[in-house]
């Protein structure tokens, strides 16, 4: 997302979709949704690394989830794990020896 951008789009900062062949050129106000396993970029941006306080200030944020989490609630919602188990889950704290995919299910018959 960018805020309040007032240089030129000449200047770099575009957001690239490589595997779409997308680019989405830099302004004010824009937030770019994607699938992070697809091949994407940003193009450096032109201004002086002295600047600190403007008129250009870039910052970001990612949000990002374990690809195990589907698996986990999957196994939630039809009883195979409990509550607990699932929150340690979200949290990260879940034992080694279980792995929440989607794929378990072949897993449980053995």
């Amino acid at each position: 997302m960018s805020e309040g951008r007032r240089r030129k789009s000449s200047k770099g900062g575009h957001f690239y979709l490589a595997s779409h062949g997308i680019r989405v050129e830099s302004s004010s106000n824009y937030l770019a949704v994607w699938d992070p396993n697809l091949y994407h970029a940003t193009s450096l941006q032109s201004i002086p690394y002295s600047e600190k306080k403007g008129p250009l200030i870039q910052s970001g944020l990612a949000i990002v989830t374990s690809p195990r989490l589907p698996g986990a609630f999957k196994k939630f919602l039809e009883g195979k794990i409990s509550d607990e188990e699932l929150s340690k889950a979200c949290r990260g704290e879940e034992d080694d020896a279980v792995v929440y995919t989607l794929g378990d299910d072949e897993n449980d018959q053995m």
